[in-house]
């Protein structure tokens, strides 16, 4: 591409300077370059053909040549005399063109060898024939005696005589070329005045009715060829010309009353169209400035409005979105053609609640309306589609949140009960096994009174199960306590002192504590599981209240443990911690590739006392303790994303700004 373009300006110049040269140069040059062509044509077909025969005559001659040369080199090859050979090929030395010769015997080996530059390459044998190169001519031929092949012979000659005499042809056929063109230009120069000066007489006539405006003057006609023709036409033409021009001047003053006329309709239709315009602005203005999604479209569910906030919510462009079907451009269109056709049919509002509508990485929650035109000159409807996905998380919360506090109340009671008889269970199982110890001198005291050995008594005790008995009252004793500690941990807000915290720190913590929890009856060890960090560069620190957070993060981490130990999916278990800031809050995820959740559970995932474990392993309050002190303690949101064997994903939101 860069060598072109500086060959196009040259051509380019050479064509602007030949159209704008005068006419009697264009003949003069148009004779001289046909003349020049002529003769350079009828010079090269000369030589090209003069070259064919002298070449032809130069393989016969060096084809006769060979032959006498090989009939002399006939004898030597008879009696193998390759010195009587070379002595015969020596002879040609007297051709000056002749650079190398060759012979060779019968099994086709170098006979004798003549080499006008000494130390050449020895030749190779080639096929019978002549054959040229750019620069030698090479003739091969067989030898024969008595009607059988005795040996060949080769001679190859440089062809520069034939050079010489092409250089003397192309001097003589330049000289003639340049008295050709000395002729041809003075012939035309003067000849071409035939052809020209009725041109010029023309153009001089043409200028000067285009600079005086005068239609009255006439060009003067020489003959009656196509130039005399040419004239006579556009003599005709001025006088045509002449009778329009008046014919114009009395128009041009009724087009003037007419112009003032249509200024006046012009500039009524301009504020008209500018009124129209400005109240079409404004209602597109209004239309933008709308928070709801409005999309009017015709029977044929074509889009013909697109507001700013259908831009915003599907990233499709009004430009892009115009004539599209609305299936194509808003993803809940298509399960919506039902009620767009009863709006048409019954000309009544359709709407369509909480109908969910992808988007992103996280779905929306909007409320579809309907309405048909009204109008009988325009068909369609118009849709409004409003986003409630805030309202209906919040709903949520609400709804969770009173639950939390309802149950709170509940919770504190019950906790102020079960702790007395609890205390008085506890303490009861430890004196029983304190007073059937050996180790205790008093019980060794009693026990010779009554006449009872606590060797024996301690058997008895093993064999019948009680020690196991008091070992199973004393762990559900403690749960029961672990429960009553999370009722009232449930039941009132927390007053611990804010302070903010990384929340990777956090996290990290929180796995360390989860490592030392290990079940071998359940084969689960917190130990096994791969623990994957994929944490957001730049997130701030969170106010929060530490130990809260663990609490939860901890909760979190051993639930996944737990469903891990049962089902994974891949090589082996993995929990992965990610963290990422988003505007004004900190997102956190907490992800296993463990059996799911199913969406029966999920829903209610976060209610108090709801658990799917087996009984004694599970109270039901850790998750909801969880959303307690995200959503209460810290003004955060959790929830839970999951699908049956794909894992499940939990997802805390907390604000940077906390009131």
């Amino acid at each position: 591409m860069t060598s072109a373009v500086p060959r196009k300006k040259p051509i380019k110049n050479l064509r602007r300077w030949l159209i704008n040269m005068s006419i009697q140069r264009k003949i003069t040059l148009i004779i001289v370059a046909v003349t020049l062509i002529a003769v350079a044509l009828t010079t090269a077909s000369f030589m090209v053909y003069d070259n064919i025969v002298a070449k032809r005559q130069l393989a016969v001659r060096m084809t006769t040549l060979a032959d006498m040369i090989g009939d002399n080199c006939l004898a030597a090859l008879t009696f193998m005399d390759p010195d009587d050979a070379e002595r015969t090929l020596k002879s040609l030395d007297a051709d000056a063109n002749i650079e190398e010769a060759a012979v060779w015997d019968a099994q086709n080996n170098l006979f004798a060898l003549y080499q006008r530059n000494k130390g050449a390459r020895v030749p190779i044998l080639g096929l019978d024939g002549h054959y040229f190169t750019k620069t030698h001519l090479t003739v091969t031929r067989t030898l024969q005696f008595s009607g059988g092949i005795v040996g060949r012979i080769m001679i190859r000659s440089n062809l520069q005589h034939l050079v010489s005499r092409q250089r003397q042809y192309s001097a003589i056929a330049f000289l003639l070329a340049m008295l050709s063109l000395g002729i041809a230009t003075l012939l035309a120069a003067k000849y071409q005045r035939i052809i020209s000066n009725p041109i010029v007489s023309l153009a001089e006539v043409a200028r000067g009715v285009t600079e005086s405006r005068d239609y009255s003057v006439r060009a003067h006609r020489l003959g009656n060829d196509e130039v005399g023709l040419l004239i006579e036409s556009f003599n005709n033409m001025l006088s045509e010309i002449q009778r329009r021009d008046s014919d114009l001047l009395r128009a041009q003053v009724a087009l003037q009353e007419r112009a003032v006329e249509l200024q006046l309709e012009l500039t009524e239709r301009q504020r008209a169209e500018q009124e129209a315009a400005r109240m079409q602005a404004f209602l597109q203005n209004v239309i933008d400035s709308m928070p709801s999604v409005l999309v009017s479209v015709d029977t044929q569910y074509r889009v013909t409005q697109w507001n700013l906030r259908a831009e915003q919510v599907t990233g499709v462009s009004r430009e892009a979105a115009l004539g599209q079907n609305v299936s194509n451009v808003f993803p809940i269109c298509d399960e919506s053609c039902n009620s767009i056709e009863s709006a048409i049919a019954t000309r009544q509002p359709q709407k369509r609640e909480r109908v969910p509508m992808p988007l992103g990485d996280d779905g929306r929650v909007v409320d579809v309306t309907i309405y048909p035109l009204v109008t009988t000159s325009v068909q369609g409807v118009v849709l409004r589609v409003d986003d409630i996905t805030d309202r209906v998380r919040m709903e949520e919360l609400m709804t969770q949140t009173e639950k939390m506090m309802s149950v709170g109340g509940l919770a504190a009671g019950m906790a102020h009960e079960i702790n007395n008889p609890l205390g008085i269970i506890l303490q009861s199982a430890q004196n029983i096994k304190r007073r059937t110890s050996g180790d205790v001198a008093k019980n060794h005291e009693v026990a010779r009174r009554v006449n009872i050995s606590l060797d024996v008594l301690a058997q008895y005790m093993e064999e019948r199960g009680i020690f196991e008995f008091l070992k199973d009252i004393d762990d559900a004793g403690k749960r029961a306590a672990a429960i009553v500690s999370n009722m009232l941990n449930f039941s009132r807000r927390t007053e611990s002192e804010r302070s903010s915290a990384k929340i990777e720190d956090l996290l990290d913590t929180s796995v360390q504590l989860a490592a030392n929890d290990y079940d071998l009856k359940k084969k689960y060890d917190f130990r096994t599981i791969e623990i994957v960090r994929d944490y957001g560069d730049g997130v701030p620190p969170v106010p929060c209240i530490v130990t809260k957070l663990e609490q939860v993060f901890l909760n979190l981490l051993k639930n996944a443990a737990h469903a891990l130990a049962e089902f994974h999916a891949g090589d082996r278990p993995r929990i992965t911690l990610r963290t990422r800031l988003q505007k004004n809050n900190v997102r956190i995820e907490i992800e296993d590739n463990g059996p799911g959740i199913p969406e029966d559970v999920r829903r209610r995932v976060f209610e108090p006392f709801f658990t799917t474990k087996e009984v004694g392993t599970g109270t039901g309050l850790g998750l909801s303790v969880s959303f307690f002190i995200v959503a209460d303690n810290h003004g955060g949101t959790i929830e839970v994303e999951s699908e049956p064997a794909q894992g499940a994903r939990f997802i805390i939101t907390l604000p940077l700004n906390q009131a």
